[in-house]
C-alpha cells in the first residue's frame, strides 16, 4: 500500500464506466431510490440485463446508475 501523508492512496482499479438511464417503469414494482435494481431496457440491442442503483424516482420515471467494471 502506497502512503500519502500517513493516508491509503486511491488505488488504480483498471478501466470502469459509469452509466445512467432515465426511463418510466413499465412493469412491476416501482422501486425505492437507494434500492439495487435489475432491469432490461427496452432500446437494448443486445437484451441483457443492467444493473445499478436507484438515485431519483418521481411517479413512474426513475433515474439509475451504475458502475460497470471492465475485467480483461
Amino acid at each position: 500500500m502506497h502512503l500519502l501523508q500517513g493516508l491509503p492512496a486511491p488505488e488504480d482499479i483498471g478501466i470502469c464506466m459509469v452509466a445512467a438511464f432515465e426511463g418510466t417503469v413499465s412493469r412491476g414494482k416501482r422501486p425505492e431510490v437507494g434500492e439495487t435494481v435489475r432491469f432490461l431496457p427496452e432500446h437494448c440491442m443486445m437484451q441483457k440485463v443492467h444493473s445499478g442503483v436507484v438515485v431519483h424516482s418521481e411517479g413512474a420515471r426513475v433515474r439509475i446508475e451504475g458502475i460497470d467494471l471492465k475485467v480483461w
